[in-house]
């Protein structure tokens, strides 16, 4: 059960980083799975790089946006990792495994980039222009031009944690979310 939940832990981490970095959609329970021994991972990326869906809920007037935090991270997650806030150093413990994730991925932008430019040949609806690969570079905070200095939108690697605290404390309270689930689960029970 400990082992379980450092698993959950660390890949809950990591799953909410490359949600945020990739501008993941479309994410419900039926798409975010949990294994036996804890690890959470993510399926069906058809929507990404900040392509989030909408649902029509009064003809083509009134659409509920799904997607307004940057990533999926229910209250129930972090319950799951400090034991309902009897555990403080497991969920430090976490956000410490976020805000490393989040550095890695920012130390080796360039080769994420690339890997993305060279997909460009595969017309994915989402991934057609190179502009397109920009999401990434804003996700990550990064300054138009890597030659210079952070300024502007780019943020400093000693403000990472922060950031991160910032943007998960927005998931937690992401009301819409709560609720969008719940008729999901309700749907598909």
């Amino acid at each position: 059960y400990k082992k379980a939940r450092d698993i959950y832990s660390r890949s809950c981490a990591g799953y909410c980083i490359a949600g945020y970095v990739l501008g993941l959609g479309d994410r419900h329970p039926s798409n975010i799975m949990v294994r036996n021994k804890g690890e959470l991972f993510h399926i069906d990326f058809s929507h990404f790089l900040g392509n989030f869906k909408s649902q029509n809920i009064i003809g083509d007037y009134v659409k509920w946006q799904r997607e307004v935090a940057p990533f999926v991270f229910l209250p129930a997650y972090k319950y799951c990792i400090d034991g309902g806030n009897k555990e403080e150093d497991k969920y430090n413990e976490f956000i410490q495994f976020a805000v490393n994730a989040y550095l890695a991925l920012r130390q080796r932008h360039r080769l994420l980039m690339n890997l993305f430019v060279m997909m460009l040949p595969s017309q994915m609806p989402e991934l057609i222009i190179k502009d397109h690969i920009h999401y990434l570079r804003d996700q990550l905070h990064l300054p138009a031009d890597h030659s210079k200095k952070l300024r502007g939108n780019g943020i400093k690697n000693e403000a990472v944690h922060s950031h991160i605290l910032k943007i998960i404390k927005v998931c937690l309270n992401d009301k819409r979310r709560i609720i969008d689930n719940t008729f999901h689960a309700v749907k598909h029970q």
